[in-house]
C-alpha cells in the first residue's frame, strides 16, 4: 500500500514521519554495517595482486612523474584504464592502498543503495539480499565491484524509452567498462527498449547461441571482454565441483526471476515498470554463456541483483509516493529464503573438508565469507578489546 508523498508540514506528527525516519535510518545503518564488512578486509583472494599493482604504479608516479608514471603504468599493467587513472591519483595523493580500496568499495556500496533506494519499494531488504550474495565476491573482486555498481546505478536510465535515456546508459556502461572490459557486454540491457518481451528473449538466445559458437571456436576472441589474456581448453566447461558453484548460482537467478515475474504479474497493485521486467528476460544470454565459460559467472551474479530490484520495484503507476507497508507479498518472502538458501548451498567456494572422497564438514575460515570476516580491522579490534584474538 502507498500513499502520496505529502509534505510533512501538512501531516504535523503523523506516523509517516516516523516510519520514514525509521525507513532511512535503516537503510543507512545497513550502509554502515555492509561498509564496515567489506571496506576494511585487509585479506582475500585477490588482495596481494591488487596490493602489487597499486604498489607498481606508486613506483612508476614516484620516478617519473604523474603523467608519465600513468602513462607507463598503462603500458605495462593489464588492469583497465579507469581502475588505472585512479589508483594513480591515489597514489600521487599518497593515499596507503587500503584507503584506496575503502574508498572503491564504500562508492560501489552507496551506487547500489542509491539504485534500491531509488527504484525499490523495500531497499533494506533488497541491500541485505545483496549482502547473501554477492557481496562477498565484490569485496574480493574490487574491479568489477565498480563497473557493477556503476551499471545497477544506470539502469534507473532504462525506465523510460527515449534516446536520451539510452545515451546516458550507454555512457554509464562505458564508464563501467574502463573498471572492467566484461562490463561492455552489458550494453546487450538496451534490448529492454523493444516493446515485446518475447522479441527480447528471442534475440538474448540468439546473441547466447552466437557467443557460445564464437568461445568454441575462437575462444581467444572473448579472453579480453573477460579479463584474461587467453582462454585454455581448462576454463571451458567448468567441470567439477565449478559446476555445481554455477550450477546453485543459475538456480539462484532463475529462482529470482522467476519469483520477481509473478510478483509482478500477480501481486502488485500498480503497474510494474516494463523495462525493468524486460531485463530479466535479457539476462539469459549470461546464463547460457556460464557453462562455456567459467568468467560470465560475474555477470550473472549482476542478473541476482537485478532480479531483486526487480522483485521490489516500486509501481510504475504510483510516481512520488513513498511505502508505509513493512510486510513483504508472499513472493517476496520466498525470494529472501531462495537468497538464505542459495547463499549458505554455494558459500562461496573452498568450503567443504573431503577426507578420503568424504565430505566431513565445511571449513568456515576458508570460505570467502569467512575469509573477509576474520581478516578485518573492526572485527580484529573488537576480538582483542574482549579478549578473543
Amino acid at each position: 500500500m502507498t500513499i502520496p508523498h505529502t509534505p510533512a508540514s501538512h501531516l504535523g506528527a503523523s506516523p509517516l514521519t516516523t516510519r520514514s525516519f525509521r525507513l532511512a535510518a535503516g537503510y543507512w545503518l545497513t550502509i554502515l554495517v555492509l561498509g564496515c564488512c567489506g571496506s576494511l578486509n585487509y585479506v582475500n583472494n585477490d588482495s596481494a595482486i591488487y596490493q602489487a599493482v597499486y604498489g607498481r604504479i606508486g613506483g612508476y608516479i614516484e620516478s617519473d612523474g604523474f603523467i608519465q608514471g600513468l602513462g607507463y603504468a598503462f603500458q605495462a599493467e593489464r588492469f583497465e584504464w579507469g581502475y588505472l587513472t585512479t589508483a594513480g591519483i591515489s597514489n600521487f595523493l599518497h593515499v596507503p592502498y587500503q584507503g584506496f580500496f575503502a574508498a572503491l568499495f564504500l562508492a560501489s556500496l552507496l551506487l547500489v543503495g542509491a539504485a534500491a533506494r531509488t527504484l525499490c519499494t523495500h531497499p533494506v531488504a533488497v541491500l541485505w539480499i545483496y549482502a547473501l550474495y554477492p557481496f562477498f565476491y565484490d569485496v574480493i573482486q574490487i574491479r568489477y565491484t565498480v563497473g557493477q555498481a556503476i551499471v545497477v546505478y544506470a539502469i534507473r536510465h532504462l525506465r523510460t524509452r527515449s534516446w536520451k535515456s539510452a545515451a546516458k546508459f550507454f555512457v554509464l556502461v562505458l564508464l563501467a567498462t574502463s573498471f572492467h572490459t566484461a562490463c561492455i557486454l552489458f550494453l546487450l540491457l538496451l534490448l529492454v527498449f523493444i516493446q515485446r518481451p518475447a522479441v527480447v528473449l528471442g534475440c538474448s538466445l540468439a546473441i547466447s547461441f552466437a557467443g557460445a559458437l564464437t568461445i568454441y571456436f575462437a575462444p581467444n576472441l572473448v579472453a579480453p571482454i573477460l579479463g584474461q589474456t587467453d582462454i585454455t581448453d581448462a576454463d571451458v566447461g567448468a567441470p567439477g565441483a565449478r559446476v555445481l558453484m554455477f550450477g546453485v548460482m543459475t538456480a539462484a537467478y532463475l529462482i529470482g526471476a522467476a519469483l520477481s515475474l509473478r510478483n509482478l504479474y500477480f501481486e502488485t497493485d500498480g503497474k510494474p515498470n516494463a523495462a525493468l521486467l524486460r531485463i530479466l528476460f535479457v539476462m539469459p544470454v549470461f546464463v547460457a554463456l556460464l557453462f562455456f565459460d567459467a568468467q560470465f559467472y560475474r555477470l550473472l551474479r549482476t542478473g541476482v541483483i537485478f532480479a531483486c530490484i526487480a522483485a521490489f520495484q516500486i509501481p510504475s503507476s504510483t510516481p512520488g509516493t513513498v511505502p508505509v507497508k513493512f510486510d513483504l507479498s508472499r513472493t517476496q518472502l520466498w525470494l529472501v529464503l531462495a537468497s538464505i538458501i542459495s547463499a549458505i548451498a554455494l558459500m562461496y567456494r573452498q568450503e567443504l573438508v573431503i577426507i578420503q572422497g568424504t565430505i566431513v564438514g565445511v571449513d568456515f575460515g576458508a570460505t570467502y565469507i569467512g575469509m573477509i570476516l576474520t581478516h578485518n580491522f573492526l572485527v580484529q579490534y573488537l576480538l582483542s578489546a574482549f579478549g578473543l584474538a
